[in-house]
């Protein structure tokens, strides 16, 4: 039987009560020598070491081998003891602290980023709150896995569930119960799932997103250069981007020469980023989209192709993003002002911010001095070049925090 038609609705349900009567987690208690965030590390470690797993994710992602482990290693490696404690401490769920209330998170997954599953499973484990999860038809070995790698007492509290997007009785028994319903994945994904959300249950959306790079100068000329090129690269391959942290373009604060040259040196980088990570294999409608867009570059601007990227040159304004899968736009844009507008359009959709800021001398501020130019009703995750697509646990995402809809305490005053 297919895997994702494993869940009717029954079951589902009486899951979903089975969940509910394992809350709140007991953490920190007859757990030796470690604590319940080492048990939760230890689980990712175990899982991000597995070779058959990698292997099996090769084949639902689409993704090449080397991109698969890359992006294993460097998940697992921001997932610390201390992070995970932290956020606990920032909470009040220390020994001696408040008593979370809820008593049952739902996690819709979508299936373009293979391993932000693992960001909501945890951190409702980690709140004491017990996690049924419903994943896309697309991508659910990784959360699995990762349930099945959890010890007592995170493995009775921990749910993974597929069915078909049309089966309205499962939909029905998976939001039922309900105290926070988490969903990632397209905008219509998104309000249709919040109209069937219980009344009382907080919404936590995660919808369509973006990255968008944007390189700055403090003197002109000055705004990007080699290294720069290479960190962009990474965030530009990592999972073929196809993310919604993943940059789409590069705005370039200066003349169209600069972003010339800054399209070409992305190009160079590209070509250096494949060799270690290459691109998995295109679709034929993704290849065809490819071509398509391509060619309506080359009639507009300039085009700098690799064996799996292509990086284009857009001095109308006009080109749009390409299909994903390392496809680059760059655009210059005279000064801030013009910034802010162009930013301004994507609105709340723009989740990831790129931010260089180059001297003459070569040297780049790692921490922005103003942002400025970014527009009201915007809050996306920004971080030089190279960090895009690897957000701490504690980072917000979508402008919410890491607890936003996963607490809820008793007032007591």
């Amino acid at each position: 039987m297919s895997p994702y038609r494993d869940a009717p609705s029954d079951h589902v349900g009486a899951l979903a009560r089975r969940l509910m009567a394992r809350a709140p987690i007991p953490h920190d208690e007859g757990f030796g020598a470690g604590t319940s965030a080492d048990l939760l590390v230890d689980a990712v470690r175990r899982i991000s070491r597995d070779a058959a797993l990698a292997e099996a994710l090769v084949e639902e992602t689409g993704l090449s081998a080397p991109m698969v482990r890359w992006a294993l290693e460097t998940t697992a490696a921001g997932i610390t003891s201390d992070a995970l404690e932290r956020l606990r401490d920032h909470a009040g769920l220390h020994p001696f602290g408040k008593a979370n209330r809820a008593r049952l998170s739902v996690i819709v997954l979508a299936g373009n980023v293979f391993t932000a599953c693992l960001r909501p499973m945890i951190l409702s484990l980690l709140y004491e709150v017990p996690a049924l999860v419903r994943t896309s038809s697309r991508e659910s070995l990784l959360p699995r896995a990762f349930a099945a790698a959890l010890p007592a007492p995170f493995a009775e509290a921990c749910g993974v569930v597929s069915f078909p997007k049309d089966d309205e009785l499962a939909w029905a028994s998976l939001l039922a119960h309900a105290d926070s319903v988490h969903v990632y994945g397209a905008d219509e994904t998104v309000r249709a799932l919040r109209a069937r959300a219980p009344a009382h249950a907080r919404f936590v959306p995660h919808g369509h997103g973006l990255g968008v790079a944007v390189a700055r100068g403090l003197e002109p000329g000055a705004s990007f250069d080699g290294d720069a090129a290479r960190a962009l690269a990474l965030d530009v391959a990592a999972y073929d981007q196809r993310g919604c942290l993943s940059p789409q373009e590069l705005l370039v604060v200066g003349g169209p020469e600069d972003a010339e040259r800054a399209a070409l040196l992305v190009h160079d980088a590209l070509v250096e980023v494949g060799r270690d990570l290459p691109r998995g294999p295109l679709a034929p409608d993704v290849a065809g989209a490819s071509a398509r867009w391509r060619d309506t570059a080359l009639a507009v601007g300039t085009v700098h192709e690799g064996g799996s990227h292509a990086v284009a040159f857009d001095p109308t304004g006009m080109l749009p993003f390409g299909p994903g899968y390392r496809h680059l736009v760059v655009r210059a844009l005279r000064d801030d002002a013009a910034l802010r507008a162009h930013l301004a359009s994507y609105g709340p959709h723009l989740k990831a911010l790129g931010h260089h800021v180059g001297s003459a001398d070569g040297d780049a501020l790692a921490v922005p001095l103003s942002f400025a130019f970014l527009p009201s009703g915007t809050a996306p995750r920004v971080t030089p070049f190279g960090r895009m697509q690897t957000p701490p646990l504690d980072a917000p995402l979508d402008g919410f925090p890491p607890s936003e809809g996963f607490l809820t305490f008793l007032a007591t005053r």
